[in-house]
């Protein structure tokens, strides 16, 4: 009986492929995307409101490149997706924004620099442009180096 337990999660155990990346078990593909909402009432302008994204597991290494493409701002070439398509070449990690409200600036921290990103997630910031609803919504990308 034990032994064909352990033959049986050899035989399901699913088997890294090239550009792949497996977390407990589970295939998730060469690149992580997700989804964002920044969503706050500043009590005046120039006030940071946060969201925090986080990858589907620790990465051996943080991006090396962040790009965040504002809302009706075109694609470039480490990050030639969409909000509604989000890439990332290896190594980078693309932030693209579907719609904002009284927003200023982006900024994109990690828990022990900011600006810059560590190899758990970011923290997205953005500037409020007055003392009224403030909002960032969007998706991301993020493709490892193999």
């Amino acid at each position: 009986m034990v032994l064909f337990l352990i033959v049986l999660s050899v035989i399901f155990a699913p088997a890294a492929m090239a550009g792949e990346v497996i977390v407990n078990g589970f295939s998730i593909g060469p690149t992580a995307r997700g989804h964002y909402t920044i969503t706050c009432w500043p009590p005046a302008g120039s006030e940071y409101c946060p969201a925090t994204i986080t990858f589907p597991g620790r990465v051996a290494s943080a991006p090396s490149v962040v790009t965040w493409i504002p809302q009706g701002s075109p694609p470039t070439g480490d990050c030639a997706g969409s909000s509604t398509n989000p890439t990332a070449t290896p190594g980078t990690l693309c932030i693209y924004e579907q719609t904002k409200s009284n927003v200023s600036s982006r900024l994109v921290c990690g828990l022990a620099e900011c600006p810059g990103v560590d190899n758990f997630g970011a923290v997205l910031w953005v500037s409020s442009t007055g003392a009224t609803y403030t909002t960032s919504q969007g998706s991301w990308a993020f493709t490892p180096y193999y």
